[in-house]
């Protein structure tokens, strides 16, 4: 999947004021769409590699995201006109990239999770969501407005990231993207759907291309006091949590950021900009890694592969082994130390996801899942029984 953020000089409007980012500032709708043509031609998965051997093709690129964040002004601006200047690049750029690859995926670009909603700032995601949809209220009841020019998309995409709370708490506002929130654009989506003011009209995917949890040590500094980050094992539970929420509330795609921490390399005095939340630590760190030059798995890195989440009455979990005769079992220990007793075994959907319904044991705390199939076999993460 490709995503883009950033103008060259000579497609951004004229006139860019020294307070809009460099980049930012009314990018040509036009000059997108060209993009668009050249980047689906030169990744249709038919185009010579330029550095590699005779007869190798450049990988053929299916997924593509409009404009990254454009709810931001630190990639969209001016914010009164960002709804607008991003509905035009992106019909462009839709088009585009369906004259060149008709079954490509075109998806909105994903809009940062937290805003103000104050002249000159960030909007609230869920705002500009509504707006770009042509529709009026909130997920609540949303109804239509005149709208000229419809949107043109195949999924809608957020950034869900929760620094301060697990996978079901929500935004300050009512109108922010926090993992909480994902049920309120499954909602807003379908409104759009429902009342045609989309294109094409259809069914649409929901995606969540930016995710993840923030570990500490050594945590990421916001300010002289506040250090954003959980422990890597509660991250690892946290994650498994987070895919199960995100699939039921109608997420078709999540994708983790970063792969590998990112460290700052001048960290400044009252914040930094340290991205600890990779599913790999960074090399050299002592607490965990033994190798300075090898990144280290977290536990969030098998929870993504395979993630288990459960209830005192359901059991779900999202197995890597698939196809036909594979399986999912479940099972339930008291302690860590006990045995593990099976819950049961179900075959796995298309997807890899497996439920069954259960009423679990007296005094029973933990639950893991094992998949098998052709050629595969794992074991999901150990995860506690969620009581919310």
């Amino acid at each position: 999947m490709v995503n883009i953020l950033s103008a060259p000089s000579w497609a951004e409007g004229p006139r860019r004021p020294s307070s809009a980012l460099a980049g930012t500032w009314r990018p040509s709708a036009t000059q997108f769409g060209l993009f668009g043509t050249a980047l689906a031609t030169r990744y249709s998965g038919t185009t010579a590699d330029p550095l590699g051997p005779a007869g190798r093709k450049l990988p053929r690129m299916k997924l593509f995201g409009g404009w990254n964040e454009p709810n931001y002004q630190a990639y969209l601006t001016p914010r009164t006109e960002a709804v607008e200047l991003d509905r035009a690049m992106q019909n462009k750029f839709y088009d585009a990239i369906k004259a060149v690859q008709p079954t490509a995926t075109v998806a909105l670009g994903g809009l940062g999770p937290y805003g103000s909603n104050k002249a000159s700032s960030e909007i609230q995601p869920q705002v500009f969501l509504e707006q770009i949809l042509c529709l009026n209220g909130s997920w609540r009841l949303a109804t239509p407005v005149a709208c000229p020019v419809k949107v043109k998309f195949d999924a809608a995409d957020f950034h869900p990231y929760t620094w301060f709370g697990d996978p079901t708490t929500r935004a300050a506002s009512p109108d922010g993207g926090a993992l909480g929130n994902a049920p309120d654009f499954r909602k807003l989506l379908d409104y759009a759907i429902k009342w045609k003011t989309v294109l094409p009209e259809g069914g649409k995917d929901l995606w969540a291309t930016e995710f993840g949890w923030l570990t500490n040590a050594p945590g990421r500094k916001v300010s002289r006091t506040t250090t954003v980050g959980i422990s890597p094992a509660s991250a690892g539970a946290y994650t498994s949590e987070t895919l199960y929420r995100l699939w039921a509330a109608g997420v078709n795609v999540a994708v983790w950021y970063s792969t590998v921490d990112i460290k700052d390399p001048k960290p400044l005095t009252n914040s930094d900009h340290n991205w600890p939340g990779g599913l790999y630590f960074w090399p050299g760190l002592k607490t965990y890694c033994a190798s300075s030059a090898v990144p280290c798995a977290k536990p969030a890195v098998q929870a993504m592969r395979f993630p288990v989440f459960a209830t005192k009455s359901k059991l779900w979990a999202m197995s890597p082994c698939r196809g036909v005769g594979a399986t999912v079992t479940f099972q339930s220990r008291v302690t860590a130390t006990s045995a593990w007793v099976t819950a049961g075994t179900v075959a796995p959907g298309a997807d890899g996801v497996a439920t069954k319904s259960w009423t679990a044991p007296t005094n029973a705390t933990l639950v893991r899942a094992t998949g098998a199939g052709t050629s595969c076999s794992d074991t999901g993460v150990t995860v506690k029984i969620a009581t919310r």
